[in-house]
């Protein structure tokens, strides 16, 4: 294999892992903000609120693949806050969500 095949595989990949990262920052960028509200009797409402803006800002930017990670831990999230047995305590699904994205930010830095 050419040098010149290598550098384009190699630009490929960095770009793919750069997107990967970027989808991170925005997960723990919107997972902050639900942080910061956690106590908010509205919590439900304002977690839509936050996947629909996060989802959005993923389409914008060209990241929006189904099967990332970072976007089946906002689904969890999500499908966990409006789970009728978990409904007495929706904190604990927002607070893994920012501790997850954390988790993955701080592995590319």
């Amino acid at each position: 294999m050419n040098t010149i095949e290598k550098d384009k595989r190699r630009e490929y990949e960095t770009g793919l892992q750069n997107k990967y990262h970027e989808g991170w920052l925005l997960s723990l960028k919107y997972s902050n903000i639900l942080m910061n509200n956690i106590d908010s009797k509205n919590l439900y409402l304002i977690c839509s609120s936050m996947y629909g803006e996060f989802t959005h800002q993923l389409k914008i930017n060209g990241l929006n693949d189904n099967n990332k990670n970072y976007i089946q831990v906002w689904d969890t999230m999500l499908n966990t806050v409006y789970d009728k047995k978990n409904r007495n305590n929706p904190k604990s699904a927002v607070k893994l969500l920012q501790q997850t994205s954390q988790q993955r930010v701080s592995i590319f830095q």
